[in-house]
């Protein structure tokens, strides 16, 4: 999914639109044939819009600095581990 953006902070129509986009994102993933989905919207820092304007974490409010990017690569294996579980556990299961 898309991480929030400062100059979308009080921006309801732009918000709006990340925020649809990310759920037609979950809601359709499967359906065009991808296996997961990571959601950095759900990540704890980075998916929150209140710290889209952490320079800690946000170098302008939209791109990632060296520790948001760790903090999306920790998020990035932590999801793909859930699904590769998931997969397999369905795939043993049968």
């Amino acid at each position: 999914t898309v991480l929030p953006r400062s100059l979308f902070n009080g921006n309801a129509t732009m918000e709006g639109y990340r925020l649809a986009l990310n759920q037609t994102m979950r809601n359709e993933f499967l359906n065009v044939g991808c296996l997961g989905l990571i959601d950095y919207e759900n990540e704890g820092t980075m998916g929150d819009t209140a710290f889209a304007s952490n320079t800690l974490y946000y170098q302008d409010g939209t791109h990632p600095t060296p520790i948001g990017q760790g903090l999306m690569a920790a998020f990035v294996e932590f999801s793909i581990s859930n699904i590769l579980k998931n997969k397999l556990s369905i795939y043993y299961s049968r």
